[in-house]
C-alpha cells in the first residue's frame, strides 16, 4: 500500500509553473493578441432603394433578418431590394443606415 492516497496525489501543488516567482502555482496565461480579428460590417447595402415603398420594405425585411433566418420568397425580395442576403450583424447597420436615409428624404 502506498503512503498517500490517490486524492491526496492530486492536490499537490505545482511548483514554479507559470511564473519566475518560487512556489507559484499560477497557469501561465493567454496573450491577449491571439483573438481574432473581424471583418469591418458595411454601413451601407450594395443597393440602396430608391422608391419610399421599397425603403420601406428592405428596412422591414432587414429587422425581421436581424432576428431571424428569412423564408425562401422574403430572402430573395431581400435580395432585389438591397443586392444581398447579410448576416444578421450586417442587417442590423444597413436597417439603421437606411432609417437615416429615410429620415434624410423630403417628405412628398
Amino acid at each position: 500500500m502506498r503512503n498517500q492516497q490517490p486524492s491526496q496525489q492530486l492536490l499537490l501543488p505545482m511548483a514554479g509553473v507559470g511564473s519566475s516567482r518560487p512556489g507559484s502555482t499560477r497557469l501561465p496565461q493567454e496573450p491577449a493578441a491571439t483573438t481574432p480579428s473581424r471583418k469591418p460590417v458595411p454601413a451601407c447595402p450594395p443597393r440602396v432603394p430608391q422608391t419610399a415603398k421599397e425603403l420601406n420594405r428592405a428596412i422591414l425585411l432587414l429587422g425581421f433578418r436581424s432576428r431571424c433566418d428569412l423564408q425562401p420568397g422574403a430572402r430573395d425580395e431581400l435580395r432585389a431590394l438591397v443586392g444581398s442576403y447579410p448576416l444578421p450583424e450586417t442587417a442590423a447597420v444597413w436597417k439603421a443606415t437606411l432609417r437615416e436615409i429615410r429620415k434624410a428624404q423630403p417628405k412628398p
